[in-house]
């Protein structure tokens, strides 16, 4: 998971601060290879409100969900 400091970490999205009292998504380091569309979000912290309208936005949190399932899996060939 994204280690998240409010007030310093910023959106990978957006680039805006992150802060304590928003909705935000962490990601886990899942998608290492930086040709993958998804890498942006790769250990990541967005809010929650830019993953909801990004084109990659479902696509990444059903993987990120699929990975948290499959957790003792590699996350395949991406």
């Amino acid at each position: 998971m994204a280690i998240i400091f409010g007030g310093l970490t910023t959106c990978a999205i957006c680039n805006k601060v992150l802060y304590d009292l928003e909705d935000i998504y962490g990601f886990q380091p899942f998608i290492p290879n930086v040709k993958d569309k998804l890498h942006l979000f790769n250990d990541a912290g967005c809010h929650k409100s830019f993953i909801d309208n990004h084109p990659y936005g479902k696509e990444v949190i059903d993987f990120s969900n699929e990975f948290h399932l499959n957790f003792k899996k590699m996350p395949g060939n991406r």
